[in-house]
């Protein structure tokens, strides 16, 4: 009778150990995500524009200049507004409209000559 409550501690001890260690690389890899994301969205970029600007980085580099600002890269504010729209309440709540246009987008330098 005193192996029984034994044999189900260790099992138990098994699983939680076991889900441990899933849910650890899991929510490390969340998080990595989550941050490459807010990333993105500071400077306004897409993934392929994010590795461009990353290869675009090494070879200034390599040449010994100085890189340019993101031209889409609009301020964090201002580049939050433009992502997930003008209402804050609603940034937490997925959009079922699309973006009006979707053709052209303002860029730093337009923002600079309008004085935002």
């Amino acid at each position: 009778m005193s192996e029984e409550p034994d044999k189900y501690l260790m099992m138990h001890i098994g699983i939680q150990t076991f889900a441990f260690f899933v849910a650890l690389p899991t929510t490390v890899a969340v998080v990595m995500l989550l941050i490459w994301h807010i990333r993105m969205v500071t400077g306004n970029k897409t993934t392929i524009e994010a590795a461009e600007g990353v290869t675009a980085q090494i070879k200034a580099a390599a040449l010994g200049q100085a890189m340019s600002k993101h031209p889409y890269d609009l301020g964090i504010w201002a580049n939050a507004h433009e992502l997930l729209g003008e209402d804050m309440l609603m940034w937490l709540i997925p959009s079922w409209k699309p973006t009006p246009g979707g053709l052209s987008y303002p860029t730093g330098f337009e923002v600079n000559q309008l004085g935002f």
